[in-house]
């Protein structure tokens, strides 16, 4: 009796074993898997799901995607499909997913076929297919009991600045051609040039001349002024200089100022040497409360009116026509020396 009995559950015991073992060599045995899926089989009327499509193959097979747009039932609209993703698995297989958008204005079920994948895997050839699906696209439920409401109209949106810019370009624009309009009748009325010319920038030494004998007709140190005599002097050597060769005197001191002038194409080192002493010598006077005698204080205004004389920049194409002016102003200059 207990041999027949553990027979039996011999028997039991082997038949669930090969129960399990056979599905799965089944499934092993078919390396080739397609899968269509939806988010979600209820949907409302014109609402947006994913359909999933994954397909699993042997990494060295072929697999052909079908349309599926064209496949796609006719009361299913695609909006938009994503590229398709390939992720390795265990062993040699590789599932491709991809995403369809989809949405539908159909109510009622609406039906998906199955999806078919051709391959070539192994000089074999088949394909495999998706189990089909449905969907229920529900319409939006409308509440009898409340009244029925007009159309409203639609809401005023802000004016963005890039909306408002061409009519503040515009604005602009006529502001700016009436002001235009403005200064060309002015203009006429006072009979002058739209345009006006700008005034050539004076010589240097016509500015040092000019200056020159301003601070001699002032006769600062024959009054007691002598401080502001030299101050005068060395702001307008220094500003002929500035002007001349181009270096920044006014805000240096004597030391580098007479280091820019080496660097510079000024020539001439017994003239650098007394420009040197008549510097120095005001510098003395402004800062050290230095008291020359006023042979000293006239010598300094001669080297002055010689300094810019001797290096007067004269442009070569009017050397000629410049010649003649320039004995005049050496004469007149002389005189104003002496007198």
């Amino acid at each position: 009796m207990r041999y027949i009995i553990n027979r039996q559950w011999y028997r039991l015991i082997f038949w669930g074993l090969l129960l399990l073992i056979v599905p799965y060599g089944i499934a092993s045995a078919q390396p080739f898997q397609a899968e269509a899926s939806l988010d979600t089989n209820k949907i409302l009327i014109g609402d947006q799901i994913y359909l999933n499509i994954n397909v699993v193959q042997p990494e060295n097979a072929r697999v052909s995607f079908p349309d599926i747009e064209k496949q796609v039932s006719p009361a299913v609209e695609i909006l938009e499909s994503s590229k398709r993703d390939t992720i390795t698995r265990e062993g040699n297989d590789i599932e491709i997913r991809q995403r369809f958008l989809v949405t539908s204005f159909d109510t009622g079920q609406v039906d998906l076929p199955s999806f078919t994948f051709p391959y070539r895997y192994d000089s074999r050839k088949g394909s495999v297919e998706t189990s089909p699906l449905a969907m229920t696209v529900q319409a939006v439920r409308v509440d009898t009991t409340r009244n029925i409401f007009d159309i409203k109209a639609p809401f005023g949106a802000p004016v963005t600045f890039m909306e408002a810019l061409p009519y503040i370009a515009g604005i602009l624009a006529l502001i700016l051609l009436g002001w235009l309009v403005y200064y060309i009748i002015k203009k006429r009325k006072r009979k002058e040039p739209f345009i006006a010319s700008r005034k050539p920038e004076e010589p240097a030494h016509v500015y040092a001349f000019r200056e020159l004998n301003k601070l001699k007709e002032e006769a600062l140190w024959q009054h007691d002024q002598v401080k502001r005599y030299y101050s005068r002097l060395s702001e307008i050597l220094r500003t002929y200089l500035w002007k001349r060769y181009g270096i920044k005197t006014l805000e240096r001191t004597t030391d580098e100022i007479l280091d820019s002038l080496e660097k510079s194409d000024f020539s001439g080192d017994h003239l650098y040497r007394r420009l040197e002493d008549t510097l120095r010598l005001s510098d003395l006077v402004k800062f050290a409360k230095m008291v020359p005698s006023p042979s000293e204080n006239k010598q300094c205004l001669d080297f002055a009116y010689e300094f810019v004389e001797q290096t007067r920049y004269v442009a070569e194409q009017n050397q000629e026509a410049a010649s003649a002016e320039e004995e005049k102003d050496s004469e007149k200059n002389e005189k104003n020396r002496w007198s």
